[in-house]
């Protein structure tokens, strides 16, 4: 016995495909999160660092992108300051007084920088982990932007 053929036309596909292929579906929303997970993630590296002679905060900046780039928090400082500053110096590490008369004069110290010297290069120093500090930033962050992205592309494709 032969079985009888059904049919069935979706009507709506073409404009459903069309929606789908708008870069402003997705791209909108998941910029405004890229821009509020660099925001974070400054905030929380300058929170972490703050305390020095204020270069440290000045130098942290960010780049808001969705390219293959992404979005990123860095440091304008060079790399051998920013490990430095965030990793601390181990002992045996000496730190010139001209770096030191500058934190004094930034912080306010008016000890015996020579003795500052010699304690810094016998212990070292703790770091800063501003780099940490702002990357758990923006990792306790995400569940949060992801469901603002996801409200996002819902209010893109009632439009």
């Amino acid at each position: 016995m032969p079985r009888p053929r059904v049919r069935v036309k979706v009507e709506g596909v073409e404009a459903v495909a069309a929606k789908l292929k708008n870069p402003r579906l997705v791209e909108a929303p998941l910029l405004a999160i890229m821009e509020e997970a660099t925001r974070v993630g400054q905030k929380a590296s300058v929170l972490a660092i703050d305390g020095g002679t204020g270069t440290a905060v000045r130098s942290i900046g960010r780049n808001v992108g969705i390219d293959r780039r992404g979005s990123t928090v860095y440091s304008a400082m060079l790399k051998a300051t920013v490990i430095s500053i965030d990793r601390g110096r181990r002992p045996g590490d000496r730190v010139s007084i001209r770096k030191l008369e500058r934190w004094a004069r930034a912080v306010g110290y008016s000890g015996n920088l020579r003795a500052l010297q010699e304690l810094i290069r016998t212990g070292g120093t703790k770091g800063k982990k501003f780099l940490l500090a702002g990357r758990k930033a923006v990792e306790d962050a995400m569940p949060d932007l992801t469901r603002d992205w996801e409200r996002g592309v819902e209010r893109e494709w009632r439009r």
